[in-house]
């Protein structure tokens, strides 16, 4: 590869190739390249003539996500996102299981997750967006599934709302996609609202997929809302170079233009509007408080990031020179731009509205020195915070008790600030 960035230094860096794998008994192999559309797509690549060549595969509007190949290097499938998670099979015996299933099985998301060499067993998920789903394995020679571990497996199917994609035009014209779970049994006018914003914030996004937390709210009788804000990732290039240098900014705007968005529609009642975030999702409901205090009434932040110069900093050891200074540049925008400004704990003493603030002390990824930042800034300005810190977690819950615990946390500090009654 060292040989390869030499050689092709100036043809390949513009396309942001990602080398896959090479055929067995060839020169040849697989490639995931950004074409002139702006979305990635799977390639052939010549190594022993370091030249591009035709298009394997390609989905119109969306980016190639994951390929993935045998054991002996063949083609097996390649992976994109629309609203769903898709699968495009090259292996046709794995392309006719996957069908049969996913027919016998209608209404369901049916995705075969893994095989046995000899193709004579594959693990089997089925979920859907109101189902968290179970991981089965079939057996190709008798045909059958067997189940082998559910998620949530106690949970009342009767009680969990199903979700939809939606779709609306921010303030400068851009389409943004997103999410919305309406509470079960309840008219969809008039509603109090969650907006949920995602982590990444690059590269990531929501999808039209079983949520826990967004199930969770919408029991409670909340609206919630998730806007793939621009910057997320699976929509190609021109929307994840919208969100550069917007951490804060038009990033924020795509929110507030959500809630407006859902107002408008008569769904949400303005005056009843909360955000809840983790990572930077935590961010984003911090800052919409301290940015548009008129809009929300209440932001809870699970792991969210308060001083983003800090951060920055901290994420220099997770780059070489080029990768951070790219990095750098893509979350700042302009070099003179002045990070305190967007950065919650630095402008805390903007705060007026109720925080819940929870972090894992053993956070890797977004440092509990953010967390310890935001709580002394807010009590340095006068402004009372809730806080919550989980021993022994991470940037997640790897215990149950502790998602509990943060639910229920969430539950009443939401009761309390924004009342779903």
């Amino acid at each position: 590869l060292r040989a390869i960035g030499k050689v092709e230094k100036d043809k390949l860096d513009d396309a942001f190739p990602q080398f896959v794998v090479l055929e067995p008994g060839s020169d040849q192999g697989f490639m995931l390249r950004k074409q002139e559309d702006g979305f990635v797509a799977l390639q052939r690549f010549n190594y022993a003539t370091m030249t591009v060549g035709e298009t394997v595969h390609a989905v119109p509007g969306h980016d190639i996500e994951d390929v993935n190949f045998d054991s002996s290097n063949h083609l097996v499938s390649i992976s994109y996102t629309d609203d769903r998670q898709r699968t495009v099979w090259f292996d046709k015996t794995a392309q006719a299981v996957e069908q049969r299933l996913a027919k016998a099985l209608a209404g369901k998301d049916v995705r075969i997750s893994s095989r046995a060499e000899d193709g004579s067993r594959m693990t089997v998920w089925v979920s859907h967006e109101d189902d968290p789903g179970q991981l089965y394995v079939y057996d190709a020679a008798k045909g059958q599934l067997a189940a082998f571990i559910s998620a949530y497996p106690s949970l009342d199917p009767a009680q969990l709302a199903v979700p939809g994609a939606i779709a609306f035009k921010a303030r400068d014209g851009t389409t943004i996609h997103g999410y919305l779970t309406l509470p079960r049994g309840r008219a969809a006018k008039g509603l109090p609202l969650v907006i949920l914003p995602h982590g990444g914030p690059y590269g990531i996004r929501d999808t039209l997929d079983f949520d826990a937390e967004a199930q969770f709210l919408a029991n409670r009788g909340y609206a919630v809302l998730q806007p793939n804000f621009r910057g997320s990732g699976g929509y190609g290039e021109a929307f994840d170079e919208l969100g550069r240098g917007q951490v804060g900014r038009a990033m924020q705007d795509d929110l507030d233009d959500a809630m407006d968005w859902l107002v408008g529609q008569g769904i949400a009642d303005a005056g009843r509007v909360c955000v809840v975030g983790s990572s930077y999702g935590g961010y984003a409901a911090l800052w919409a408080v301290i940015r548009n205090p008129e809009r929300y009434r209440c932001a809870a932040s699970f792991a969210g990031v308060t001083d983003f110069k800090k951060i920055l900093k901290y994420d220099t050891r997770f780059f070489d020179r080029k990768g951070n200074k790219q990095w750098q540049a893509r979350v700042r925008g302009e070099s003179s731009f002045n990070l305190d400004l967007v950065s919650p704990a630095r402008q805390a003493a903007r705060l007026t509205r109720p925080v819940l603030l929870a972090h894992g002390d053993k956070d890797t990824t977004v440092p509990f020195d953010q967390f310890s930042d935001m709580k002394d800034a807010a009590q340095k300005a006068g402004k009372p915070i809730e806080d919550l810190v989980f021993k022994d977690e991470g940037h997640g819950f790897d215990k149950p008790a502790d998602f509990q615990k943060w639910l229920e946390t969430l539950e009443a500090f939401l009761a309390k600030h924004n009342p779903a009654d």
